[in-house]
């Protein structure tokens, strides 16, 4: 056939994709007026005589969209309207019409169709699209009278698209919160907050912002946190793409990859030929990237898979560039590059402006907050206290006292054969000792009845939406308007100040007047008393404002990241048996080892009797010190094991203030960023071998001790001037509550319970960890 055979001889690689102008101008029109087309490609077929799954075998070209010329007849015969029907259906008419303009005149129209099958109204919407392209030409053919035909000729886009749209509004339902508080209140502000689930996250915000349903905190509607996510998210990903295909958005051209060769040598005015390498790109290496958009398609189609996205990346490239609509993000995994980033130039790679502005409302000028000489004189002060012996011990105290109130709900649940949902018991233990490092307060949320808290679920909303300004480009608009989440952030940020500022008043407060009655010698270890101090000293500087900063960056920093962590930590020993019985034995040696240097007998275990099992965790509690605990070598292993495949925080970006080049060659611009990936250094057989992917805790060990590997291998911790001055106690905190829970209780899983994590900026569990537990002698 004439058609396949020019289509055939075009030059290796290159596709048939002309722009709407041009298919009207160098097409539509040739056709009408029977002139030659530039390439005798698009058949005259009566498309309304078959349907749209016949019709790819009328077609003299394509794979995933038909071209055709196609008369229309008058659905009455003196009417203007189209008949539209086929054999099994009709096209339905969506949207409204687009014109088609060449230069500044006006010479066709857009019409977008769908495909129904059965008989109006009753069809069935299929996957079928159509764009219709007519003339505006006064040099058509005039109608005959009494004529069914409307038109000469029309030009008709067919394809099938992949997904469909379900509306986003049918999986919409405006729930109450089955978990507020039952409290009467007065205080409406106070009610929306409460209606946030304590353990709801950034995902959950998405569904309501990010996917279009901005309406439903507009109208102070609550959300239904059993939305179905994944549906949600194809729902989103396919609305753009369904309103660009049914033209009521129009995609904009660009003149890369225009084919520029004719056999006249003319360059102007031919339709466009699109080279694969940016449209197919079947050989490239790294994620698909598309004018305008860059690569924001793929990593939103693979927005719940992210981490594994860019691990399958990072394993080919080491280095990813992704350019997004307003920016280039650059991955990076390779050791010598993170250190460059983190270290060798770290002042290229501040937080930024724009992260401070985010986070300001929640973090203010804390240490994560800032850069320069603001940042260098909080680490300063902040390093001397964190290396303080007085704090070490308080948080010792403190983390054995919720690890020990943990150890008594899961015994409890135990005895009455209830399953527990550990990632939010782990989220109460953390926000409870931390708070009590912290502001020296008793917040009771790991009461025997988990009941709920003001400041906590206030600190919880107001995390979550701090952190989904970074994907809402309406928040500023919606703090100016005070509407919506950002109304809601304002409302939380007040009861978390409220609290904060009042713990500061009353600390103050307590420590001048043990300063009255002559009772200075017992100074308080929390965090906020030892600043307080430090801020009567001169040229301190320290408001109440920057006391309250310090405390809620301490807060924010060691709540979700060790309660994740240890939630991995488990779900990996229970699912590794060799590791769980490696574990049992480190720790049923270490108690015995203790009770001979403290020369007491270990009391008798009754696992059938709930006094005598508390006594005996009770007792096994206090064998385990700061310096006690350093003697573990395996249970340290695990938990580091745990933190280089599942890290709290799976990446880190950083903005570039200066055009870069990265150690392997990698050119990055100023305005751009630079994210090392945690999640992914964990995972690459470049950097730990070919075993990279197993869960291998003896990785860490060589003749039975611990050996720490580069920080710029394993940056659980970050590295550089900014790593982590509470690693330290992170360890503490997750050693003492791991030995005291794998000594004393073994796991199970709940029956058909799925484990994965979120994309939140923690690597939380989707679902939670629902757990069966088991009393151990």
């Amino acid at each position: 056939m004439q058609g396949k055979t020019s289509y055939n001889q075009l030059p290796p690689g290159f596709r048939f994709h002309p722009t709407d102008e041009e298919l009207i101008v160098h097409y539509l029109r040739n056709q009408a007026t029977s002139r030659p087309c530039p390439a005798s490609i698009i058949p005259e077929v009566d498309i309304y005589k078959f349907d749209p799954w016949q019709l790819p075998e009328k077609a003299e070209f394509g794979e995933n969209e038909w071209y055709f010329f196609t008369p229309r007849d008058r659905k009455y015969p003196n009417g203007v309207r189209p008949n539209r029907a086929t054999v099994s259906g009709y096209w339905k008419a969506t949207g409204t019409d687009k014109a088609i303009h060449s230069g500044s005149k006006y010479v066709g129209v857009k019409k977008a169709l769908v495909f129904y099958k059965g008989r109006p109204p009753k069809g069935a919407k299929t996957d079928w699209i159509m764009h219709e392209y007519r003339l505006n030409d006064p040099r058509k053919q005039a109608r005959q009278n009494g004529s069914m035909r409307l038109d000469d000729w029309v030009l008709c886009r067919i394809y099938k698209k992949r997904h469909t749209v379900r509306q986003l509004e049918e999986k919409t339902e405006n729930t109450v919160d089955a978990h507020m508080d039952d409290t009467p209140t007065n205080d409406a502000s106070e009610l929306q907050m409460m209606k946030f689930e304590r353990t709801c996250s950034l995902s959950h915000l998405l569904e309501l912002e990010y996917l279009g349903s901005i309406s439903e905190l507009l109208s102070g509607d609550t959300y239904n946190s059993n939305l179905d996510f994944q549906n949600l998210m194809n729902n989103a990903r396919t609305d753009q793409v369904e309103k660009i295909q049914l033209g009521q958005m129009s995609p904009q051209h660009t003149d890369r990859g225009k084919f520029q060769g004719n056999q006249q040598g003319s360059t102007l005015n031919q339709p466009l030929f699109v080279n694969p390498t940016i449209w197919n790109q079947r050989h490239k290496k790294g994620p698909k990237t598309w004018p305008f958009v860059g690569a924001a398609i793929e990593q939103f189609m693979n927005y719940n898979r992210m981490h594994d996205w860019l691990v399958k990346y990072l394993s080919e490239l080491r280095t990813v560039v992704v350019p997004m609509p307003f920016t280039t993000y650059t991955y990076i995994a390779d050791p010598a590059n993170v250190e460059h980033v983190l270290k060798n130039n770290f002042a290229n790679y501040p937080k930024g402006g724009t992260y401070h502005s985010y986070m300001e409302v929640l973090l203010g000028d804390g240490i994560f907050n800032v850069d320069g000489e603001l940042w260098r004189k909080q680490r300063k002060t902040a390093s001397f206290e964190f290396a303080s012996r007085n704090l070490r011990d308080f948080s010792t105290v403190v983390f054995r006292e919720y690890s020990l109130k943990l150890s008594s709900i899961l015994s409890q649940a135990s005895f009455n054969n209830q399953e527990v949902e550990m990632q939010e018991l782990l989220m109460r233990m953390t926000l409870d000792s931390i708070c009590k490092v912290g502001f020296g307060a008793e917040i009771g949320t790991l009461a025997p009845s988990l009941p709920d808290n003001r400041f906590a679920r206030a600190f919880d909303t107001a995390n979550i939406i701090v952190t989904l300004r970074f994907i809402d480009p309406l928040w500023k608009m919606k703090k100016f308007l005070n509407v919506g989440s950002e109304a809601l952030l304002d409302k939380s940020i007040k009861i978390v100040d409220d609290f904060t500022y009042s713990m500061i008043r009353k600390r103050k407060a307590e420590i001048e007047e043990e300063r009255g009655t002559g009772k200075n010698n017992k100074m308080k270890h929390d965090i906020l008393s030892r600043f307080i101090e430090l801020g009567e000293n001169p040229g301190s500087n320290l408001t109440d404002k920057s006391l309250r900063d310090v405390v809620l960056n301490f807060v924010i920093a060691g709540r979700d990241t060790t309660a994740t962590t240890l939630s991995w930590a488990i779900y990996m020993v229970m699912t590794h048996s060799h590791v769980a019985e490696k574990l049992y034995s480190e720790l049923k040696s270490f108690e015995e080892d203790r009770a001979k240097e403290e020369n007491v007998k270990l009391l008798q275990i009754n696992t059938e009797d709930p006094e005598s099992f508390s006594q005996r965790a009770m007792q096994y509690a206090g064998f385990l010190t700061y310096d006690s605990l350093g003697r573990l070598y395996y249970l340290h292993a695990v938990i580091t094991e745990t933190l280089r495949l599942y890290p709290a925080v799976p990446q880190d970006p950083k903005g570039i203030l200066e055009d870069d080049v990265l150690p392997d060659g990698t050119k990055v611009k100023a305005g751009g960023m630079v994210t090392y990936v945690p999640y992914s250094m964990g995972r690459m057989e470049y950097n730990w071998g070919p075993d990279a992917a197993s869960f291998k805790p003896e990785r860490w060990l060589k003749d039975g001790f611990f050996q720490n590997a580069s920080p710029f291998k394993f940056t659980a911790f970050q590295a550089g001037p900014r790593i982590c001055l509470g690693k330290d106690s992170a360890y503490l905190q997750m050693k003492m509550a791991l030995a005291l829970l794998c000594r004393f209780f073994s796991f199970s899983l709940v029956p058909n319970h799925s484990v994965e994590y979120r994309m939140m900026t923690t690597l939380s569990m989707a679902h939670g960890l629902k757990l069966r537990i088991a009393r151990k002698s």
